[in-house]
């Protein structure tokens, strides 16, 4: 048995109205004050019978989903993108963007002399924080890196122009080591090639801004709108190969509309 409460209209004409139902397939509400005769509601697909939005959400074409990102046929394939990432996260946002390009440059060699200069941790051991110092972020992949005692050197070609904000661009040094997560960018926008691209960019779940979308053709970071994610054009293969990013599934869909 289902007891709901829920607020009327106009309180000062009407008491509380309840919501009373013996089954949760035929629930009845009733208004104390002005209605004596029960009207019957019917729950929809969802189950909910109060407060009923329009339950037409999964007939809409999906985008993106894990499944085709994952596919290895096209006969797998069901959303309109086959690949989507978040933005770069670099968690050194500090040292490693920058308007100037020289600036980066001596910014990232001050930063790998400091991590060079560190005593590596060998066997698999924890670093201990308070022997790392703070001159540079020491974020968790780059403790492991240190474990590992993997050396740095700097790469030109890791310098990319990127959308550091909307309508803001910026120089970061595009680089697995000193990056925390690339996440699928370089498929998107790889630097070791010269290629060209073209993203929707949009605010990703649980962002606390209004909802953003804002197109883009170079790399961008996770905090450019926020939570950023995108659905990109075409897609790399390591060899610098390109390959249109929208399926056939989401073609034969487009057309067929």
């Amino acid at each position: 048995m289902l007891y709901h409460f829920p607020r009327c209209p106009d309180e000062s004409q009407h008491k509380l109205c309840r919501a009373y139902s013996k089954s949760l397939q035929h629930p009845v509400i009733l208004s104390a004050a002005k209605n004596p005769n029960p009207a019957r509601e019917t729950p929809h697909a969802k189950n909910n019978w109060l407060n009923q939005s329009i339950p037409d959400f999964a007939t809409l074409i999906p985008l993106a989903d894990s499944q085709t990102k994952l596919a290895k046929t096209a006969a797998d394939e069901q959303a309109v993108f086959g690949l989507y990432s978040i933005g770069v996260i670099t968690a050194r946002d500090e040292w490693v963007y920058e308007f100037n390009a020289d600036d980066l440059g001596r910014k990232i060699r001050a930063f790998i002399n400091e991590y060079e200069e560190t005593p590596s941790m060998h066997g698999g051991q924890e670093v201990d924080d308070a022997e790392l110092g703070t001159v540079i972020k020491w974020a968790r992949d780059l403790k492991r890196q240190l474990r590992s005692d993997i050396p740095k050197t700097f790469d030109r070609t890791g310098m990319s122009q990127t959308l550091f904000r909307p309508f803001v661009n910026k120089g970061l040094y595009f680089n697995q080591n000193l990056n925390e997560m690339q996440y699928q960018i370089p498929q998107i926008f790889p630097t070791k090639v010269d290629t060209q691209n073209k993203a929707i960019c949009f605010s990703g779940i649980a962002s606390n801004k209004p909802f953003s979308v804002l197109a883009t053709d170079r790399i961008f970071g996770h905090h450019t709108l926020e939570k950023t994610q995108c659905l990109p054009l075409y897609r790399y293969r390591p060899d610098g190969q390109r390959i249109g990013n929208i399926t056939d599934w989401g073609i034969r869909h487009i057309n067929d509309h």
